[in-house]
């Protein structure tokens, strides 16, 4: 009762989420501007260009003289002019998150940057030496990005006397599909699988986390005590059938960058079920067979996909593709890395049976890259 939304261009904001529709060919996630008043009280005269009829803005016949530069009565805040921005890298397959920020510097100059506490008290985060591409790094915990997610913003202070300047941030593109679709709840992996099987469509499943979010008040209850042997083969029957389902979800996705993109790394992914899968594992909720044979399985899928499923589809795959593919491959190789970090996970990677499937199932270049995985994941342990 105190917001309103100020949409800009035309969205479709009839379906629940940000343009998650059934056909994900139709999906339409566009921009709009928070306003902290009511709708009464914004007056939208002083918002639209002078060149208007009826709420419709003719940019043709837009003249110079119909814009103008806002007054400056008031005295500007100080503005740290050495940042250019500020990007929160989220690694979503993290257990718990870990991620950095990357503040865009165009000097070295000295400032401390501070993150803010629920109870709105500030600590200081450690900033990095300055990199040769201009970026400076800011390691984050869990707590921490639940925080910046949150606010979206940083405190920065710098210059003698000090200033401070409340900086925005952005999440970095990298990092956005893994962005949860409701806020405190994710798809578990019984979730997912019924998704990839067809039993449960895309609006449903949203529905279904919005009722969880709401019975929790934002809590997670999809955390699931640990599975006897019998219910951990079922799980993986499970995962096997719906490769099936999940390879034609994400061939039917092929028909633009960002709906692909969306099926490969978002809340409904092979990506999300391979995070899920190795949580599962450090949760002591699966075993680490299992959990390498699944991880195993979707990077097998990964790489061998291709757009459409006919003769024709021999064609050049799209860039975009191939880039989409390739880092939902990345995402993919973490899980791998992060699982690595336990000891059991290791061992049965390096049982001779499945170094010998690691090597039939996967192309040459990708086995070498798990392998480098594996062992980036035992220097964590």
């Amino acid at each position: 009762e105190k917001t309103s939304v100020l949409l800009i261009g035309s969205a479709n904001f009839t379906r629940r989420g940000l343009g998650v529709l059934r056909n994900p060919a139709e999906a339409n996630i566009e921009v709009c501007v928070l306003l902290k008043d009511t709708a009464d009280k914004l007056d939208a005269t002083t918002i639209t260009p002078a060149i208007a009829e009826k709420g419709v803005v003719k940019w043709a016949d837009c003249c110079a003289g119909n814009l103008a530069a806002p007054s400056n009565d008031v005295e500007p805040s100080p503005w740290p002019e050495f940042i250019s921005g500020i990007e929160l890298v989220i690694r979503w397959e993290a257990a718990p998150l870990t991620g950095i920020l990357r503040v865009k510097c165009t000097s070295a100059a000295n400032f401390t940057a501070s993150w803010e506490k629920p109870d709105d008290a500030q600590e200081l985060l450690p900033v990095g030496d300055l990199s040769g591409d201009g970026i400076r790094t800011i390691d984050l915990n869990d707590v921490q990005i639940s925080s910046l997610l949150v606010r979206r913003r940083v405190v920065v202070r710098w210059g003698e006397p000090p200033l401070e300047a409340l900086f925005p941030i952005n999440i970095a593109s990298e990092s956005k599909p893994g962005l949860p679709a409701v806020l405190g709840q994710h798809p578990t992996e019984q979730d997912l699988l019924a998704y990839f099987h067809g039993r449960i469509d895309e609006e449903d499943l949203m529905s279904l986390l919005i009722e969880r979010g709401q019975q929790s008040d934002g809590a997670r209850t999809n955390e699931i005590p640990p599975p006897g042997e019998e219910l951990q083969n079922y799980i993986v029957r499970e995962f096997l059938e719906g490769l099936y389902g999940m390879e034609d979800t994400l061939r039917k996705a092929a028909v633009s960058p960002r709906v692909f993109e969306q099926a490969m790394l978002g809340e409904f992914s092979p990506v999300r079920l391979a995070t899920e899968t190795q949580k599962a594992f450090i949760d002591h909720r699966r075993t680490a067979t299992a959990t390498a044979f699944q991880l195993l399985e979707l990077i097998r899928l990964t790489e061998g996909l291709s757009p459409g499923t006919g003769p024709e589809d021999k064609q050049p795959k799209p860039d975009w593709f191939k880039q989409t593919s390739e880092r939902a491959l990345d995402h993919l190789l973490r899980n791998i890395e992060t699982a690595a970090a336990r000891p059991e996970f290791c061992k049965a990677c390096s049982v001779a049976s499945f170094r010998k499937l690691v090597t039939g199932l996967l192309r040459p270049n990708t086995a070498k890259r798990f392998w480098a995985a594996l062992e980036a994941g035992k220097g964590h342990s």
